[in-house]
């Protein structure tokens, strides 16, 4: 998210403590830390329906279809870094495919 790195730069980390007093500079970094908070609730709600249906799926029996949580969790280690989703959403990812796994070895 291109909003996370705004405020993650080094340049505008430094902008904001050296302008701490003054409301504009607080008020545009307090809305771009709650629109973030707002995108990556949206993005977590997506990410679970789409987990809610892989949960449902037969066990796949291709390797490659067993990686696809593997997969999904590197991709919301993007999408999710610098959010309170991140863990979460990796942890889910990773069940998911360790739960097929054990069921592929029991087939």
């Amino acid at each position: 998210m291109r909003l996370r790195q705004y405020l993650e730069d080094p340049r505008h980390r430094r902008l904001r403590i050296e302008h701490a007093d003054n409301a504009v500079v607080a008020a545009v970094f307090g809305d771009a830390e709650e629109l973030l908070e707002e995108a990556g609730a949206k993005l977590h709600a997506a990410f679970n329906l789409m987990l809610d249906s892989a949960e449902q799926l037969p066990t796949p029996m291709s390797e490659v279809d067993l990686d696809r949580p593997r997969q999904l969790a590197v991709a919301a280690g993007v999408m999710f870094a610098g959010t309170r989703f991140l863990e979460v959403n990796i942890a889910r990812a990773e069940a998911l495919r360790a739960r097929w796994r054990a069921e592929r070895r029991l087939a």
